[in-house]
């Protein structure tokens, strides 16, 4: 078999670059909040955060879960069926707004990324992938 060089190198940005628990939990604990006080079902923050992937007694992320692999809108969507909230343009307007806050307030860097980068820049093409929204990446 020939062997190819490695051309570029694509980094997960949450968990990797970014640390995944203090950029997204309290965002995701404002938005599920905001759910539950639109829904009109019987639910509880607890619940929302479980069945999202938080792990209370870990303190972590379940590694198959829908915010560990999904988008933001399928957990709205999913959100959405256990609350009764309306996903309405006033409430994903809303959402999307904790979200960049979030975003900005937080996202504290696991390592030093930036001499990470540059260490391997001149050599390859350098790649983030995420299941962010587009305009949250930027």
């Amino acid at each position: 078999m020939i062997q190819q060089p490695i051309k570029g190198l694509l980094f997960d940005k949450d968990g990797t670059l970014i640390d995944l628990t203090k950029t997204w939990l309290t965002p995701i604990k404002k938005i599920g909040k905001l759910m539950l006080e639109r829904g009109t079902l019987p639910c509880n923050l607890e619940t929302l955060l479980d069945v999202g992937g938080w792990q209370a007694k870990t303190q972590s992320w379940r590694t198959d879960s829908i915010i560990a692999f999904g988008t933001n809108q399928q957990l709205l969507d999913y959100w959405s069926e256990l609350t009764g909230a309306e996903l309405n343009d006033q409430l994903l307007n809303e959402a999307r707004l904790i979200v960049d806050q979030g975003l900005h307030e937080a996202a504290p860097i696991v390592t030093d990324t930036a001499k990470l980068l540059k260490q391997f820049s001149d050599k390859y093409t350098l790649g983030v992938a995420s299941m962010d929204d587009e305009r949250n990446i930027h």
